[in-house]
C-alpha cells in the first residue's frame, strides 16, 4: 500500500518535471529563453532528481523481485530524462542545433525504456 501511495507522488512529480517543456511564452526571445532555462533546470531536472531519490527510498522496502527490477528501469528512465534536459539546456543556452542528434537518440531510449516499464507492469 505504501508503495502505491508513493508511486502516486512519483507520478505527480513526473508531471511537474514534464511541464518544463510546456511553459507559456513571454514577450521577448530573451525572456522566453530565460524562463525556459529556468524551467528545465529548476523544475524539470529538480523533479527528476527528486523522483530518483523517491524510487531509491521505495527500493528499500520489502518488495517482490519484479518490483525491484521495475524500480531499476524507472531510475534509468529518470536518468535518461535528466540527460535529455541537460542537453536541451545546453542547446537553448548556446543557441545551437549541435545537440539535436543526441537528443533524438535519448528520446528513442526514453520511449524504449517506458515500453519496458509498461510491459513489466502488465505482467505484474
Amino acid at each position: 500500500m505504501e508503495y502505491e501511495k508513493r508511486m502516486q507522488e512519483f507520478n505527480d512529480m513526473e508531471k511537474m518535471a514534464l511541464e518544463a517543456y510546456s511553459i507559456p511564452y513571454g514577450n521577448s526571445i530573451e525572456e522566453n529563453r530565460e524562463s525556459i532555462l529556468y524551467m528545465i533546470k529548476d523544475r524539470g531536472i529538480y523533479y527528476w532528481n527528486e523522483n530518483i531519490t523517491l524510487i531509491n527510498e521505495l527500493d528499500k522496502l520489502y518488495l517482490p523481485k519484479e518490483i525491484h527490477q521495475q524500480n531499476e528501469k524507472i531510475i534509468e528512465y529518470c536518468e535518461l530524462r535528466i540527460s535529455l534536459y541537460e542537453l536541451a539546456y545546453k542547446k537553448i543556452s548556446e543557441n545551437t542545433p549541435k545537440y539535436d542528434e543526441q537528443m533524438l537518440a535519448l528520446n528513442f531510449k526514453i520511449a524504449s525504456t517506458l515500453n519496458q516499464i509498461k510491459k513489466a507492469q502488465i505482467k505484474s
